[in-house]
Order: structure tokens, then C-alpha cells, then sequence
């Protein structure tokens, strides 16, 4: 490199099925802070559908190639793939179709 280094920006944004309740709920008992949330009772389209991961991408304007997405289904992988956008799954089972990781500390190794 020529001495310079990237600054990395992360942000936490989810894209769930659950109910805006639940999903802040259950934010809020894992201390998870987020950036934004979008759930699919509010009237989007549930996942395998990329319409939420789509939503957070223009709302944030993101760059879908600098964008990963962890889910816990693999349907989450299949809605990030539909967006245009690196999928990985956190799963104690391997799928061979997929990037798979069981802990969210193997993420380093995407970023």
C-alpha cells in the first residue's frame, strides 16, 4: 500500500420477519445497536424477497458490492443473492452453496 489505510465504515442494519416489537425487543436483550430496521409486517414483502435488503440499500446509499448481509436462515442468504449482495449464513451446519460461519467472530475474515 502507499502508507494509507482504508477506514472501514460498518452499519448495522437488520431486515427481519418479526414485528417491529419483537425484533426492538429482542435488539434491545442482546445489546445490539442498529442503524436502522426494517420488518415485514410493516408491509414488505417477506424474504426470500429482496425488497427490505433493497429498502436498506437506497435508504443508507449503499454500494450493494461493499455490502454483506448475516442471516440465521438460509432464505436470508437467498434475499441478500437477490439484492445483489454478499450473503452469509451463521449456522452450526455447513452448507456447501452458501458462506458459511458459526460464530460472528469469523466475519473478520469477509471484511
Amino acid at each position: 500500500t502507499d502508507g494509507h489505510q482504508a477506514i472501514l465504515k460498518l452499519r448495522t442494519l437488520v431486515a427481519t420477519h418479526r414485528d417491529r416489537t419483537s425484533a426492538e425487543n429482542l435488539l434491545h436483550a442482546l445489546a445490539v445497536q442498529t442503524d436502522d430496521l426494517v420488518c415485514a409486517p410493516d408491509g414488505l414483502a417477506r424474504k426470500p424477497n429482496p425488497q427490505m435488503n433493497q429498502i436498506l440499500i437506497k435508504r443508507h446509499e449503499l454500494d450493494p458490492t461493499n455490502v454483506i448481509a448475516i442471516g440465521d436462515r438460509t432464505i436470508d442468504v437467498k434475499a441478500a443473492h437477490a439484492a445483489g449482495i454478499e450473503g452469509i449464513l451463521l449456522s452450526r451446519e455447513q452448507y456447501p452453496e452458501m458462506h458459511t460461519i458459526k460464530a460472528l467472530r469469523e466475519l473478520q475474515a469477509y471484511l
